[in-house]
């Protein structure tokens, strides 16, 4: 059977509408995609030893967790600090809860688990467009963990059950 050139051509005109608005559908998704999950993941935000001395000793903040999901929460307490250039602060992540990627342009960030706590942390430093991820695992008998000024960073809380890092910044 044959078909007809004019059935031919407006079956491949249709054809080629289904393929640009597939286009334009991909090219949405992958905005939508590079917005939401791309910057916020990746890109990483800086946040200032200025930005963090605005936080009040013995106040309670929430911190974003990504993905936001019930359930998962980051909960800072500022302590008192010991010196001007250092400020201190005990951070509780629910269990599988992520902090969103970020750096410190002008301060050393210090991690540490709190003592009596049995989570494991992964610490994921450096971006990928640079090729330089590295993970690292912490838990309460690690040594202090440096994160230097710059460095881009996420921590997740691996462990099953809410648990703290004692978190220190000093300015340089």
């Amino acid at each position: 059977m044959l078909i007809s050139s004019k059935v031919s051509d407006d079956f491949k005109l249709e054809n080629e509408r289904f393929r640009e608005s597939s286009r334009e559908r991909r090219m949405i998704s992958d905005k939508f995609f590079y917005k939401v999950i791309y910057k916020t993941f990746r890109d990483g935000g800086n946040i200032s030893f200025e930005d963090m001395d605005k936080y009040s000793v013995g106040e309670e903040y929430d911190f974003p967790s990504v993905p936001s999901e019930e359930g998962k929460s980051i909960k800072s307490r500022r302590m008192s600090g010991v010196e001007e250039s250092l400020l201190m602060f005990r951070t509780k992540f629910s269990s599988r809860a992520t902090l969103m990627r970020h750096t410190h342009s002008n301060c050393d960030e210090y991690l540490s688990v709190a003592k009596g706590c049995s989570g494991d942390f992964l610490i994921l430093t450096g971006t990928e467009a640079e090729g330089n991820l590295d993970f690292i695992s912490l838990t309460e008998n690690d040594d202090e963990v440096l994160i230097p000024a710059g460095l881009v960073h996420q921590v997740t809380n691996r462990g099953k059950e809410e648990c703290s890092l004692i978190v220190k910044f000093k300015k340089i």
